[in-house]
């Protein structure tokens, strides 16, 4: 904190060894001096490495100056128990970082989410949302996912969002309930299916086509999500409907393989009965023979 006083203060140089620093092109310098960290200067971020910051240690960097929102983003699926799926850089810029108000900040009303997902980006554009997000401004992605503290898109994690400009007796938020019932039901036949494909495995029964149909399943479940933020209840329940047959055909795929594996287990001991029999009944006919010879 001490540290993070004295950056903000322009002593950064009191407290940090000489760096030695390759200057930024001209155009580069003027727009760093023009954004929010002109204020603490070169040293305020390169304090422990001369030139390039390592990626994976840019977050604890900004994090030195914005606590706070470090710890939301170490929550968030951008970080993933530090895999850095994305960092502060991909979305507030490098050198060029702006106010967040700012229209001419690289993450003015969090529309560079689109440049990684840019799916739900065409989506929410043929959707009713479109009009708040577009020509109002009265949305942006933040206002439903967060802005460091993104969390798998589930629709209950969103719910606060969608209470916070429908009330609970209107359509709009009935919709959010019935998708919400949906997907939870095909997270439950997924994780069944899954599991039913483990247990086959253990048992030496194939599982590479059920695998195959689980991977179609799970892709027309990515597809309806991605639909949701159209929020197009008709084509969501067509995507739906694809999955949920899609893993029941999973379901009998591995019926199918179990009674054929019984079923050749069946044969099995039905061949190899015949042929102990078969045996015992010539030993016999040969003792039989032995005997009447004598």
């Amino acid at each position: 904190m001490i540290r993070t006083l004295l950056l903000t203060a322009g002593f950064a140089t009191l407290i940090s060894p000489a760096l030695s620093l390759e200057p930024l092109p001209t155009e580069v310098e003027q727009r760093f001096q023009a954004g929010v960290h002109a204020v603490v200067g070169c040293e305020g971020c390169h304090w422990e490495e001369s030139d390039k910051i390592q990626r994976a240690k840019v977050p604890a960097v900004c994090g030195n100056c914005h606590p706070g929102v470090h710890e939301d983003y170490e929550s968030s699926v951008h970080w993933d128990s530090g895999k850095s799926h994305a960092i502060c850089t991909d979305c507030h810029g490098l050198h060029d970082i702006l106010p967040v108000k700012s229209p001419e900040s690289r993450s003015f009303r969090s529309l560079v989410c689109g440049n990684c997902h840019p799916g739900p980006m065409e989506e929410l554009a043929n959707g009713p949302h479109a009009a708040a997000f577009e020509q109002t401004a009265a949305m942006a992605c933040a206002s439903c996912h967060s802005n460091h503290a993104v969390l798998h898109p589930r629709v209950s994690v969103v719910e606060p969002a969608c209470e916070s400009c429908h009330a609970r007796d209107t359509d709009a938020f009935a919709l959010g309930i019935l998708v919400g019932g949906q997907f939870d039901d095909l997270r439950a036949r997924s994780a069944h299916a899954a599991g039913e494909i483990e247990s086959a495995e253990t048992q030496g029964i194939p599982t590479r086509q059920a695998l195959r149909v689980l991977s179609a399943a799970s892709d027309q479940f990515t597809q309806a999500r991605l639909i949701w933020h159209s929020l197009d209840a008709d084509r969501i329940k067509e995507r739906v409907d694809q999955s949920v047959d899609l893993y029941d055909r999973v379901q009998q795929l591995i019926v199918d393989h179990i009674g054929i594996q019984r079923t050749r287990k069946t044969w099995v001991w039905i061949v190899w009965s015949f042929i102990l029999i078969s045996i015992v009944l010539l030993h016999q006919k040969r003792k039989a023979l032995e005997t009447k010879d004598e």
